[in-house]
């Protein structure tokens, strides 16, 4: 199964995540995109896809930078600070945490999401079994 969520950031917005759901999943992977991209790249929909068939259930959420309506993908515009990009990845894992309480947990991303779950995890250790970083 494969829907579109919405979850809470401590900024009071929602912001949207994808999440792939086998029926026989055992674990879930909590994942940000790079700094260019979007949840909806090609490359992240086929790793959740691909994950899945190994009963990894995946999250992967979007930043408030690139959520917002003007955000061109791929583009030279800024991301957000990395204090506002570490408190997104920690709400989106909450997220996941709350709602499937009996995965286990991994956290991560590609590129600059596998960088800001690394400094996350250094400032404030993570609730996550692990970290991947693609």
């Amino acid at each position: 199964m494969t829907e579109l969520t919405l979850f809470s950031t401590p900024f009071g917005t929602e912001l949207p995540a994808i999440l792939n759901l086998p029926a026989d999943a055992d674990t879930l992977f909590v994942f940000g995109h790079g700094s260019g991209s979007t949840i909806n790249i090609p490359l992240l929909a086929a790793l959740s896809e691909a994950l899945g068939r190994f009963r990894i259930a995946s999250l992967r959420f979007e930043y408030p930078y690139s959520s917002d309506p003007d955000f061109i993908p791929f583009s030279d515009m800024p991301v957000d600070d990395n204090e506002v990009l570490m408190a997104t990845m920690r709400a989106a894992l909450e997220f996941g945490l709350q709602k499937y309480p009996e995965l286990k947990a991994l956290v991560g991303g590609h590129s600059m999401s596998a960088f800001i779950a690394t400094y996350a995890d250094a400032d404030v250790p993570l609730p996550a079994a692990g970290l991947v970083s693609l």
